[in-house]
């Protein structure tokens, strides 16, 4: 190692010790992790902390929107279907929001899968498609709003963007695709 390269590791072990300020947006909320007491914070200030014994995490906590994925699932009357949401929420709990959850927002997209799916298998399809939207809507919303009030979320609305029927295809004596192989002539 050679002296520059020791003297920068020295100055930022260094810097470790000394107290360190963050400016904390009206958008946004935190914890910061230490040894005795965890403090969660929310709104627009200054904070202080230090990084030798402790870590700061920072998240935004206004609207937010996750579009899921596209799922094929069976109706109550045995009909498969595709469908599609989007989840709008907040973050009420900081401290849930980033405690109980490794992943969070991956967490936010599986749950909000899982409502969606709750709400699609329990109907029959000519009621989804009978100008019924609005009550597979509210459903969605209050589903996905029960299960992610856990994490500290507050779900504003979840609706259905994509909806369609879908079609399952069985080839019955069709061989499957034989692996390729080089004849002589």
């Amino acid at each position: 190692m050679s002296l520059f390269e020791v003297l920068g590791t020295f100055l930022n072990w260094l810097g470790t010790l000394l107290p360190r300020w963050q400016l904390i947006r009206s958008t946004e909320g935190g914890v910061v992790f230490s040894r005795k007491k965890d403090r969660v914070f929310r709104g627009p200030r200054i904070i202080w902390w230090l990084p030798c014994v402790s870590d700061l995490e920072i998240i935004t906590v206004v609207r937010q929107v996750v579009d899921l994925e596209p799922q094929t699932l069976m109706t109550k009357d045995g009909k498969p279907v595709v469908a599609g949401a989007v989840v709008v929420y907040t973050i009420e709990d900081v401290s849930r929001y980033l405690i109980e959850n490794h992943d969070a927002e991956r967490s936010v997209a599986e749950v909000a899968g899982a409502a969606l799916r709750e709400s699609i298998v329990v109907r029959p399809l000519a009621e989804i498609q009978e100008n019924e939207r609005k009550k597979v809507d509210n459903a969605l919303t209050r589903t996905a709003g029960d299960h992610l009030a856990e994490f500290g979320i507050l779900v504003e609305r979840m609706r259905l963007t994509d909806f369609s029927t879908a079609q399952i295809m069985n080839y019955v004596g069709v061989a499957p695709f034989a692996p390729y192989t080089e004849t002589e002539d």
